[in-house]
């Protein structure tokens, strides 16, 4: 008992002494420190003023392009709810969408497999008839390339109601008589076969 109560105040005395050679190292170097600090704080406000005055153009543009930089998040909150709403909306419209699209999907599968051989006969139907047409005129445009003489330019006969109209017209012009009865007749006689050139034409195109 008794060595372990001199060895403890051995140790502490010890520890006295090492406190105490410390607080002596300490101090100077503490001193030189405040000194150091007190100085650097000195200098630091006798160069406050100019620095800051020549980086006042720099710091209010900072300050504006910070301010630029949070005006979206700024206007985000202020229309926090209806981004919310809009939101849900979307995610809601989007959910239905595609359940009927699926719905609509299987249902088309569903009644497509019991209208195919209908729907399938209906467009042989079309292409039938499709075909018939082209046919047709097919055969119609041969006709007219293996024709050798047109309608356009066929003769009409003597005995046809235009020849015997044309027959007595003239008769009737070189029977009336007159210094200008020769140019009344070219005049008619001209008259009267563009009148019959139309004819023959509109004859033809009833035909086509």
């Amino acid at each position: 008992m008794a060595d372990d109560a001199a060895a403890a105040t051995h140790s502490t005395a010890y520890l006295n002494k090492t406190l105490t050679v410390l607080s002596y190292v300490w101090w100077p170097v503490g001193i030189l420190l405040k000194y150091i600090a007190t100085l650097t704080l000195y200098l630091a406000k006798l160069l406050y003023w100019p620095v800051g005055f020549l980086l006042q153009p720099v710091v209010y543009l900072a300050r504006f392009i910070l301010i630029c930089l949070l005006a979206p998040f700024r206007l985000l909150v202020k229309f926090e709810t209806l981004y919310i709403y809009l939101g849900t909306a979307a995610l809601v419209g989007l959910t239905i969408g595609l359940m009927v699209s699926l719905i609509y999907g299987s249902l088309s599968n569903i009644i497509g497999s019991n209208t195919t051989p209908a729907a399938a006969a209906a467009q042989s139907r079309l292409r039938s008839a499709k075909e018939y047409r082209e046919t047709k005129k097919r055969k119609k445009q041969n006709r007219l390339l293996s024709d050798d003489s047109p309608a356009i330019l066929s003769p009409v006969p003597a005995s046809s109601p235009v020849r015997v109209a044309q027959r007595d017209y003239l008769s009737a012009g070189y029977g009336g008589g007159g210094g200008g009865g020769i140019s009344d007749h070219v005049r008619r006689s001209r008259r009267f076969h563009g009148l019959l050139d139309q004819t023959i034409m509109e004859a033809t195109d009833s035909d086509f």
